[in-house]
């Protein structure tokens, strides 16, 4: 009964070697372009896609017209 838990199989994984555990703000600068793409409105390309996304969006049904016009208030 001294098999070791998944705990600490799963802590000694992710330690390095001295020790210490990853921190999980290290991968941020992995993701930045994704994050500068995603919250960055003033890119040209950007707001392109974005619009082009818009317009192709099918248009609401008979339920959809009725949830918007509830919840917008027209």
């Amino acid at each position: 009964m001294n098999s070791p838990t998944r705990k600490s199989i799963d802590a000694t994984k992710d330690a390095d070697a001295s020790g210490r555990r990853r921190s999980s703000g290290s991968g941020a600068a992995k993701f930045s372009g994704l994050m500068n793409q995603k919250r960055n409105s003033s890119d040209v390309s950007a707001t392109a896609r974005k619009a082009s996304f818009a317009e192709q969006k099918p248009a609401s049904g008979f339920v959809g017209q009725i949830w918007n016009n509830f919840t917008k208030g027209t």
